[in-house]
């Protein structure tokens, strides 16, 4: 015996396969999107004027960016370049929320003791570490 063929059946997976179709272009620009980021680059010095060797630990809490762009908590480990070349793209924080949200930085050179400073990152472009202090 022949079973019937289910028309609405094959319809309605037709209709889902179209419907999932037209949707994902959405979903993937979504994603593909996220905060503006600004590059904070300089080169870091020790106190007698050579050039520094290690690593900067850069953290964060989770913060919503002015822009309202959701920024997960997280860390970044950055080896100072050649002659102490810094480079970083950071989201911006200043106006962000909740209030008072910084940076946490961490600096680990080679010979000396870890010290710790805290960064307000501007939107813009590029910045130097000066103007994040």
């Amino acid at each position: 015996m022949r079973k019937a063929h289910r028309p609405m059946g094959r319809f309605f997976c037709l209709l889902m396969v179209v419907a999932a179709a037209g949707t994902m272009p959405l979903a993937v620009t979504m994603h593909a999107s996220g905060p503006a980021m600004t590059q904070v680059v300089d080169t870091v010095y020790r106190a007698d004027g050579t050039a520094a060797v290690g690593t900067v630990l850069v953290s964060w809490p989770g913060f919503t960016t002015a822009d309202g762009a959701t920024v997960a908590a997280g860390s970044l480990s950055v080896h100072l370049g050649s002659g102490g070349a810094f480079a970083a793209s950071l989201a911006p924080n200043t106006g962000a929320q909740p209030a008072g949200m910084y940076y946490r930085v961490v600096y680990q050179l080679t010979g000396q003791e870890p010290s710790t400073e805290y960064w307000v990152v501007p939107a813009t472009g590029s910045t130097s570490i000066g103007a994040v202090r």
